[in-house]
């Protein structure tokens, strides 16, 4: 029989699980049952069943949510646990103060509980709950909670997988969360690798988007024909932000928000930044766009496929590379199928590459399956189950596009010596079921995001980009307006 140990002076309660369940597997818990109170055992088995029940029948819910939130002032830690649990399942999106209460429970696994359901029950972005989440991150004497509080922030900004280069990723100004897990809901910490590929979206008008700076970094231009009347230029819409030290920039489509924009790190900083991430929640489709400096350092396990990425993008595009596309695609993908969780990943479209503005691309597609929880073995093949009390989780199923490139963002023609080469990879991803089938009603939003991506140290050929969908009629009355000063001016 499993037997956990309880004490300060005991190996912690979490580990003691962790490692029960990994060693016997699932079917070592039910051995516990024995020792559990009847009285208590009872109440847990009501919870999973109400919360299974109102999942299915909204008229159930209020029912659930009465019996969990009185379970969370029961004795027993398993019935608190359990009370947690199926308000994470039922409870509506931002209620999640009552949980986050418990985070100064007395047992353990209530505490890293009460921490992780708040990932589920807080609408992404709340600035509340993460900042709430931060400071146990910081603050939490219990490593297995201020790792769930990681987690949890992550799964509110965003949901993120594994790229090749070293470091770990940050987030530029909402500052220090982990980007790990391969476009999905996080868990467990990041892999070799950096991490990438976000999941979230909220936040402000759609438009293109462009390097954001710190105020005062540079100067900033007339807006010009991007500032143009909504009613002129339909969804192009002005930049908000000047060119930052590498031009880039894509157009979000129409019923997408941003989320968060960051600020593109100092030369002398060399960290992978997650610049924007947008997405519309209604349709479930979501954008992250990546920064992330290569590694050649001899020492450094990943140098020679980095070097192998550097020699494929910077070959001339009269010439065939020396790398093949395959072998360049794949230090990318080998990253991604290493994340935590990580149950199934196949290619949609096999990578192949674009040619935008004479800059060469990788453009592939990928479906993946990823367990929110901890991956169990069995006779029936793998499961995905909760740790806080080990029901079955559904899997988080995504197809991903992806466009990348790399450049030593102009170092070399500025005479600089041993450039920095970065990845600029951009990840459009939505429900698999719905986006299988060519990608269901996400395909309009797909192709205008990944057709508008474009990195350039060249403001013309940014410019170029912009205004390419401009018919010469809009061109002529556009350059009208500005003769005549009608069109407005950024002060700086």
């Amino acid at each position: 029989m499993a037997v956990f140990r309880r004490g300060y002076a005991a190996e912690p309660v979490l580990s003691q699980l962790s490692r029960v369940v990994s060693a016997q597997g699932t079917g070592a818990l039910e051995q516990l049952h024995a020792s559990h109170p009847d009285a208590a055992e009872q109440r847990r088995d009501l919870l999973r069943r109400l919360g299974a029940e109102a999942e299915k029948d909204d008229s159930k819910k209020p029912e659930a949510i009465r019996e969990a939130l009185d379970a969370l002032e029961d004795e027993h830690s398993l019935v608190r646990l359990a009370g947690i649990h199926a308000l994470a399942r039922v409870a509506s999106m931002g209620s999640w103060q009552g949980v986050a209460a418990m985070a100064t429970d007395p047992d353990e696994l209530v505490r890293v509980a009460a921490v992780r359901a708040m990932g589920r029950m807080a609408e992404p972005g709340d600035a509340e709950a993460l900042e709430f989440l931060e400071k146990a991150e910081k603050e939490a004497k219990d490593r297995s909670v201020r790792g769930a509080a990681r987690d949890a922030a992550a799964r509110l900004r965003g949901h993120f997988g594994a790229l090749p280069g070293g470091g770990q990723a940050t987030s530029g100004s909402v500052g220090g969360h982990s980007l790990h897990h391969l476009g999905f809901v996080g868990h467990q910490g990041h892999r070799r690798g950096v991490a990438a590929l976000l999941l979230l979206a909220l936040g402000v008008a759609p438009g293109f988007l462009l390097p954001e700076v710190p105020q005062g970094a540079l100067p900033r231009r007339s807006l010009g024909l991007a500032a143009a009347l909504p009613g002129l230029l339909g969804t192009l819409q002005a930049p908000q932000i000047a060119r930052a030290e590498q031009g880039w920039q894509l157009k979000l489509p129409r019923t997408w928000r941003t989320f968060e924009q960051n600020a593109q790190p100092p030369p002398e900083v060399k960290k992978a930044t997650a610049l924007v991430v947008a997405g519309n929640p209604e349709q479930g489709g979501e954008l992250v766009v990546l920064r992330v400096p290569l590694s050649l350092d001899p020492n450094d396990p990943n140098a020679k496929s980095n070097k192998d990425l550097v020699s494929y993008f910077t070959s001339g595009l009269d010439k065939q590379p020396s790398v093949p596309t395959a072998k360049a695609a794949e230090v990318v993908t080998s990253s991604q199928k290493t994340a935590p969780g990580l149950i199934k990943w196949n290619f949609l479209e096999q990578p192949a590459e674009k040619v935008i503005y004479g800059r060469r691309y990788l453009k592939y597609d990928y479906e993946a399956s990823i367990c929110p929880g901890v991956v169990t073995k069995g006779s029936k093949g793998d499961t995905c189950m909760a740790i806080e009390d080990t029901s079955e989780l559904p899997l988080y199923e995504r197809r991903h596009r992806i466009l990348l490139t790399v450049t030593d963002e102009g170092a070399t023609a500025r005479g600089e010596k041993d450039p920095t080469y970065y990845i600029w990879l951009l990840d459009i991803s939505g429900p698999a079921q719905e986006a299988r089938d060519n990608w269901g009603v996400l395909k309009e939003a797909v192709t205008e995001v990944a057709d508008s991506f474009v990195i350039s140290e060249d403001e013309k050929t940014l410019e170029k980009a912009r205004t390419a969908e401009i018919t010469p009629e809009q061109l002529k009355a556009l350059e009208q307006l500005k003769k005549e000063g009608a069109l407005p001016e950024e002060k700086f």
